[in-house]
């Protein structure tokens, strides 16, 4: 009788190299990254914050970027009023003016106005014209000629731009105004077209609306001042 043989444990087979590489574990399928819907929805949260923050960005901008047009306009319209206001209430005649009658103001018209004024302080008066020309706000100044007698005055000298961006194309920049000695008030003129009539005037009222980039400003800005004529005409102030 042979004897049995003890049981031989046979060793295992290595598993390859590529088996080990290549064969999942169940309990590593989570970590193998995001799927495809998970990225989608990222993107299009992460779409969603970046689209609200630019256009938080852009309207702080484009408002910032209105008020400071708003803010360059008001001061610009306060600086050609300043100087119109100042110049008109030194309003005298003429310096060819023989009469005893005022020729302060030659021109009075909604978007025109032409006066003589003494703007260098040197005695004699400079004529002076502002005038709206597309849009622009324009000065224009002659100085007497006086060589000869009575003085004259040649044709304007200069021409600059006082303010741009002025919106009233439709509505007067200068409003005029006549003492009324029964009201005991001043009354606006709906004539100046003789010089009797602008013999008359006392005051005068600017009116601006400018606008100096409408692209980025949408509302305009609106000034007013009033200046009134130094000189005493007969029947005025």
């Amino acid at each position: 009788m042979r004897r049995a043989e003890p049981n031989r444990q046979v060793p295992a087979r290595p598993t390859s190299l590529r088996s080990r590489v290549f064969r999942p574990a169940s309990g590593r399928r989570r970590e193998a990254g995001f799927t495809l819907v998970e990225l989608l929805v990222v993107m299009l949260v992460a779409g969603i914050l970046s689209a609200a923050i630019v256009g938080m960005f852009v309207s702080a901008t484009r408002t910032f970027a209105a008020q400071e047009v708003r803010i360059r306009s008001q001061d610009d319209a306060r600086l050609a009023t300043n100087q119109l206001t100042r110049y008109l209430r030194m309003a005298s005649s003429s310096a060819s003016n023989q009469t005893s009658r005022s020729d302060a103001i030659e021109t009075a018209a909604p978007q025109e106005i032409v006066f003589y004024s003494d703007l260098d302080g040197d005695g004699y008066t400079e004529k002076v014209r502002y005038y709206l020309s597309a849009g622009t706000l324009k000065m224009q100044t002659a100085s007497p000629d006086l060589s000869s007698t009575p003085p004259t005055y040649p044709p304007y000298q200069t021409d600059g731009e006082v303010i741009r961006g002025v919106r009233n194309a439709d509505a007067p920049v200068f409003h005029y105004y006549r003492y009324d000695q029964t009201a005991k008030t001043l009354v606006e003129m709906t004539s100046t077209s003789t010089p009797e009539q602008r013999e008359q005037i006392v005051a005068i009222d600017i009116h601006l609306v400018v606008n100096q980039a409408p692209e980025l400003a949408a509302s305009d800005v609106t000034l007013d001042a009033r200046a009134q004529i130094r000189q005493r005409y007969d029947g005025g102030l």
